[in-house]
């Protein structure tokens, strides 16, 4: 990810890369104030633990009854279906109903126990100091002086069972198991026993209460059910005698009178076709319209006399094959044969007379029937007609009666089925497991409280570590001044603290030729003489943006570490205003310093100052401060000055005051070959440092961070050279000596990421190196 570094100025920004490594480096930063947090944070939640009241937390389970019979193994995992998720969540809104919390809360007599009790009402602070109206008291209240003493009491006690209600179903909850049919229901309490108390008590209420309704309901649905059929049975009653009444009255036998009409309708038209049909056939019979055939198979003489006429003729055909036409025998069966003839002709005649008179007969009689029938379908139609006004009453009325006979039946059906119902009620809800007496408290849970404090405590560390960091706008690494000021480090200078704080920059140098400090500034000469190609003599200005960020300290070392290499230096004191030897030693005082040497009082070789623990190192101080300042610092004697010194010196080093509160160091620069700018380690503000490179321009050489605390350093692990201190720290000893580091597995551990700061910290504790 990316970060907007805070002490990076406006024009000259960019995008810093922050990868795990260097937020790992920043936590290692700010681990006091990680481990701080951590520990406030889990100081304060034991605290809260210690003054937190434990609650008790018991659950009751019950279970909602499936539609289809199955087993209670299965009952609880089986599948439900739609209707049967409405129930459940119908059944969880009732075991959460302020209903049967109020009852739970009458039952269990919770209305004078303190600990549903709810206290007296408190003005929040918006109220109490006037900024919101405070409700009214009940004193206050216009209503009461309309109230009866009772009203009053009432409505108290009514509020009152209101609060325990609302305390109950706070500590009240009420959830489903998956999609089970199961149901939990839990309630919290500071008493355990009260807990598993309440909650067997909503449960079993609520059951009972199931119960109880079931059966009132079933009670109210038998005397409903009588009450509509004795009233059924009363209409009923009403409706057949209007029924009855209206046939009598006019004069209809049947309570259907047209199915009768309309069946002697078909009835009669029937007899009057079939009597038409037979008319017509006598007449045509009358009229000798029938056949021969048909007369002669109606006779049975006839038929007699045929069957004669084929005997006599065989016998005929059978004597004339024999006999001749003369033959007795022939003759005789001639003879019976012709007269037989004769009586079949008189008898077809006398036949066809006879059936001519009968179906004259008939004839006359069909037609009278049908006369008569067709009479007697014209006066029932006429008398249908008459009575179709009366028959649509008719079927008004019954069509009442019907249907109240109908829903009577219906009702006395199931009034009947459900008096035929055992007494017995099963609920559709029952109690799986009661709810057990807790030992332990839900809340708190004290290693779930520590474990998410802890965590807590680890992410507002780490929190308050980015925001420290992001806050943090002190340069105290190259990178960072690189990035701030786009220029380069030139050296990091150690803070020498202690007693060798109290020696002077050379002397330290030349006492201890082997310390960090000296390094330090002879690396800081090195740098300068890699940067600046120039042959001869060089000269540097020394400043910084402000007082007291150790110039004067790195000037005189520049010079002495300069000088312990064989070369010859001079550190020349310019600040004229507030110079570093000011108080000179009392047999100093009167010697001629570079005030004197530029008001053409004294020369060069008077004005010098040399130290015998050094060779080659030279010094001009100040021992008066002086008004005019700028003057001296602008006259010909500084150049010609700095000549006289190119000639004699290889190092020149320039002490000139800060550059923001005088611009004397501009001067000085513009005659000088480098110009080093000061900072002081994690006091120096960027701002400050950025208006004093703008100054300056083009021609600072490079920056020096003075007063370097490496441990601290070290420890806040940036990731430069002094990141690995703890690592090299050996070769720099107080004699000069030096070791190689050590090797094995706190050597490997050393590539770790602030490993070395955790080394350093075990140095401090037990006084000694770990390697």
């Amino acid at each position: 990810m990316t970060v907007q570094e805070p002490w990076r100025p406006n024009n000259r920004t960019e995008a810093a890369y922050v990868g795990m490594v260097e937020i790992w480096r920043i936590l290692m930063r700010h681990r006091t104030l990680l481990v701080g947090a951590m520990l406030g944070v889990l100081a304060f939640t034991v605290l809260a633990l210690l003054l937190t009241k434990p609650i008790y937390t018991s659950a009751a389970v019950v279970m909602v009854q499936p539609e289809k019979e199955i087993a209670d193994a299965q009952a609880a995992t089986v599948v439900a279906t739609p209707d049967e998720e409405l129930r459940i969540s119908t059944r969880i809104e009732l075991l959460q109903s302020r209903a049967l919390a109020r009852r739970v809360v009458r039952n269990a007599d919770l209305m004078e126990d303190p600990e549903f009790v709810p206290p007296a009402a408190k003005l929040s602070l918006m109220q109490r100091i006037g900024l919101q109206p405070a409700p009214p008291k009940l004193e206050e209240s216009a209503l009461l002086a309309e109230m009866s003493a009772k009203d009053v009491n009432e409505a108290a006690e009514k509020a009152k069972l209101e609060e325990v209600t609302d305390s109950l179903m706070g500590r009240t909850t009420v959830t489903r198991l998956g999609r089970s049919h199961l149901i939990d229901v839990s309630v919290s309490s500071e008493d355990p026993y009260k807990a598993s108390h309440l909650a067997n008590r909503i449960v079993q209420t609520h059951v009972d209460s199931q119960r109880s309704e079931e059966r009132n309901s079933r009670r109210r649905a038998i005397a409903d059910l009588k009450s509509r059929v004795n009233e059924l049975r009363v209409t009923l009653e009403t409706e057949d005698s209007a029924v009855a009444g209206y046939m009598r009255a006019n004069n209809l036998f049947t309570s259907r009178p047209e199915e009768i009409n309309n069946t002697l309708l078909a009835r009669i038209s029937g007899a009057l076709s079939e009597a038409k049909a037979a008319g017509a056939l006598t007449g045509s019979k009358a009229r000798g319209v029938a056949s021969a055939s048909n007369t002669i198979a109606t006779s049975p003489v006839l038929n007699d006399l045929k069957s004669q006429e084929a005997t006599l003729a065989a016998k005929v055909a059978d004597l004339s094959s024999f006999y001749g036409p003369g033959h007795p025998d022939l003759a005789k069966a001639t003879a019976q044969l012709t007269e037989v003839r004769q009586r079949i002709g008189q008898e077809m005649t006398r036949a066809a007379m006879a059936s001519m008179q009968s179906a004259a007969i008939d004839s006359r009689a069909d037609a009278a029937r049908t006369g008569a029938l067709a009479g007697d379908l014209g006066a029932l139609r006429a008398a249908n007609s008459r009575e179709m006004g009366a028959i649509v009453n008719l079927k008004e009325l019954q069509r009442e009666a019907d249907t109240s006979h109908q829903l009577y039946l219906s009702l006395l059906s199931q009034l009947k089925e459900l008096m035929a119902k055992p007494e017995d009620i099963r609920p559709d809800m029952r109690i799986i497991s009661s709810a057990p007496v807790p030992k332990l408290p839900s809340h708190p849970e004290p290693k779930r409280t520590l474990a998410v404090a802890l965590i807590g405590g680890a992410i507002l560390g780490i929190i308050l570590a980015l925001v420290a960091e992001n806050v943090d706008n002190r340069l105290r690494t190259a990178a960072q001044v690189e990035r701030a000021l786009g220029l380069p480090t030139l050296a990091m200078v150690p803070d020498v603290s202690g007693h060798m704080a109290l020696s002077a920059p050379h002397a330290l140098i030349a006492e201890r030729p082997g310390s960090v400090f000296p390094e330090a500034l002879r690396n800081l000469y090195i740098e300068l003489l890699a940067r600046v190609k120039k042959s001869g003599a060089m000269v540097v200005v020394v400043t910084s943006p402000l007082v007291n960020e150790g110039k004067t300290t790195v000037a005189a070392g520049l010079a002495a570490a300069a000088s312990s290499l064989g070369h010859r230096a001079v550190s020349v004191d310019v600040d004229l205003r507030q110079p570093a030897s000011l108080h000179p030693r009392p047999d100093q005082a009167d010697t001629p310093d570079v005030v004197a040497y530029l008001s053409n009082r004294a020369g060069l070789d008077e004005v010098l100052v040399s130290d015998d623990r050094l060779g080659h190192f030279e010094k001009i101080g100040v021992n008066h401060a002086v008004a005019d300042a700028s003057a001296l610092i602008s006259s010909p004697r500084l150049e010609e000055m700095l000549s006289q010194l190119r000639e004699r010196f290889d190092l020149i080093v320039l002490d000139a005051p800060p550059i923001l509160p005088v611009l004397d160091a501009k001067i000085l620069s513009g005659i000088a070959d480098a110009t080093i700018l000061v900072l002081d380690w994690g006091r120096s503000h960027p701002e400050a440092a950025r208006v004093a490179v703008d100054i300056f321009g083009d021609e600072i050489a490079g920056v020096v961070l003075n007063r370097v605390n490496y441990g601290e350093h070290a420890r806040r692990s940036y990731g430069d050279a002094i990141h690995y201190y703890s690592r090299y720290q050996e070769y720099y000893r107080p004699g000069g000596e030096a070791s190689a580091p050590g090797r094995g597995v706190v050597t490997m551990l050393d590539r770790l990421p602030g490993f070395a700061s955790v080394k350093s910290a075990i140095h401090r504790i037990f006084g000694r190196h770990v390697d």
